[in-house]
């Protein structure tokens, strides 16, 4: 099995920042890229006023690695749990009382977006790549977990339930423009 994603924590005067370390795409090896335990442990100082969230080096994230996506996508319930480790951090990302940025540089893709999505403040350079596209022979498709769409409905980007079950269903559809 693939490792997880890395990720390190620092606090710059009051402001934490997480760093997406797995250069030089900072791919995520699973959608809860912080174990959520460890991500309550960093944001539990009081001190804090803002976090920020980063990739090391050139690229922000290119989203999820898919080797490991598809050689855990034979096993629907496991890929369902990480998926909703997954949706349950970003809610948390969200839901933070302090400011939370994303550092955008270069690329920015699937799971990378998401969670540039779940921040509350989204800042990139000018040559920064982002987009939901979604392979057509990702295997998230066949559980229809497009990136940006959560099973329970609710989008952090909007598109529509159409689309995103066509997206899914349809190996062969383009996302919406």
């Amino acid at each position: 099995m693939t490792k997880l994603s890395k990720a390190t924590y620092e606090i710059l005067d009051s402001i934490g920042i997480i760093t997406l370390d797995d250069p030089p795409e900072n791919e995520l090896a699973i959608p809860g890229f912080i174990p959520m335990a460890l991500f309550q442990e960093w944001i539990s100082d009081t001190s804090l006023k803002g976090l920020i969230i980063k990739g090391r080096g050139k690229n922000f994230s290119a989203g999820g690695k898919l080797d490991y996506i598809y050689e855990v996508s034979n096993n629907p319930e496991m890929l369902q749990g990480l998926m909703n480790d997954g949706i349950i951090l970003l809610n948390n990302i969200q839901d933070l009382e302090i400011p939370v940025i994303a550092s955008i540089n270069r690329v920015c893709f699937g799971g990378g977006l998401e969670i540039a999505l779940a921040c509350h403040i989204r800042v990139a350079s000018e040559n920064a790549l982002r987009d939901l596209l979604i392979s057509k022979n990702d295997p998230r498709r066949r559980y229809c977990q497009c990136p940006g769409c959560e099973r329970n409905g609710n989008h952090r980007l909007y598109c529509s339930k159409r689309s995103c079950f066509r997206i899914c269903l349809d190996p062969h559809a383009e996302n919406d423009p």
